[in-house]
């Protein structure tokens, strides 16, 4: 991780990409109390959804966002899930909270950010804790946004070794997963665009990126680091006693093949030395084309079906396809 400013109030975005252990680095800084972590937010995608990006929100629109953070708070509040820590939120609770923004939003017109940072610094008044923080790791796409409406929040990247990650993807299973996104080549470009971002933003202020093996093998150094970088308590949890979401619970040595190996070094080369991750010198393998045709076409085919049917899906591949795809990149000696 790089050297982070002292302790200030803003908020804190975490960005990546999924199947990185970010929902175990939420789970880790919650263990503080100091920052309230959500999971998966989304709130900056349902914003644009509403066309609600710019200027006072109107009443209708700001109680559609607002609904849309309080299913997330309830959702965790009533979470099963070992991994992802339980916001202890009584149903009174969140009720008071949804009528202390509303009031607030018919004293004043209110943004979307300004929403955001009503309701989540409510939920982290009511628990105790003093800063909130988002872990939507899509938000990478949205850092500049983001700073401009909350100028003291602090980015913290998690990276993980691509490879690792494709991996993941390719084998990942249990409820809300779908093996059918998985292609090398999208989600390698993907990971790129995450790269390219955090090589963009690592001079200014309150960026900083860890990286998941880190916190595997150092985890007492790790929380250090990211105590210093938050400005809030971060303690060194014993990472047997939370939960899993890993792909391999059945298969430790899962992984991608030669080919999908060298087309992602190919791909991510540059910018995974940049990041601390040497390629391997990977071969393409002749026996792997099969697999990769059959899962090109079943990728293609779950990913049109998934366009056609949601305009919300449609937004979120263009603006990935966006970063990805550009050839200029931000290298190491950026």
């Amino acid at each position: 991780m790089t050297d982070g400013p002292g302790p200030g109030a803003g908020p804190v975005f975490i960005v990546g990409l999924p199947r990185s252990g970010s929902t175990l680095l939420s789970r880790w800084i919650n263990e503080g109390g100091d920052v309230v972590v959500f999971n998966d937010l989304y709130y900056l995608q349902a914003v644009f959804g509403e066309g609600a990006e710019r200027g006072p929100l109107d009443a209708a629109t700001a109680e559609r966002l607002l609904q849309a953070l309080l299913e997330v708070i309830r959702r965790y509040a009533d979470n099963d899930d070992a991994l992802v820590a339980k916001l202890p939120l009584a149903t009174a609770d969140i009720d008071a909270i949804e009528q202390g923004v509303r009031k607030t939003s018919r004293d004043r017109p209110l943004d979307w950010a300004a929403l955001m940072d009503e309701t989540l610094g409510r939920v982290a008044r009511a628990l105790g804790a003093t800063r909130w923080a988002d872990k939507t790791p899509q938000n990478f796409l949205h850092v500049d946004r983001l700073r401009r409406a909350f100028p003291a929040a602090r980015f913290l990247y998690l990276v993980r070794d691509p490879r690792r990650v494709l991996a993941s993807y390719k084998h990942v299973d249990g409820r809300g997963h779908d093996r059918r996104r998985y292609h090398v080549v999208p989600y390698a470009l993907y990971w790129r665009a995450m790269a390219r971002s955090y090589l963009a933003q690592r001079a200014q202020p309150h960026v900083a990126v860890v990286r998941y093996e880190h916190l595997l093998e150092n985890p007492a150094p790790a929380a250090a680091e990211l105590g210093m970088f938050l400005g809030a308590a971060v303690p060194a949890i014993d990472l047997a006693t939370v939960g899993t979401n890993s792909s391999f619970r059945r298969d430790e040595q899962a992984g991608i093949t030669p080919t999908e190996q060298w087309l992602c070094e190919r791909i991510c080369g540059p910018e995974m030395s940049a990041l601390g991750y040497e390629p391997d010198g990977a071969r393409p393998r002749f026996g792997d084309a099969g697999g990769l045709v059959v899962g090109s076409a079943r990728f293609l085919t779950f990913q049109l079906r998934q366009a056609l049917r949601s305009r919300d899906r449609r937004r979120r591949m263009a603006a990935v396809g966006k970063r990805a795809l550009p050839v200029r990149s931000s290298r190491a000696s950026a």
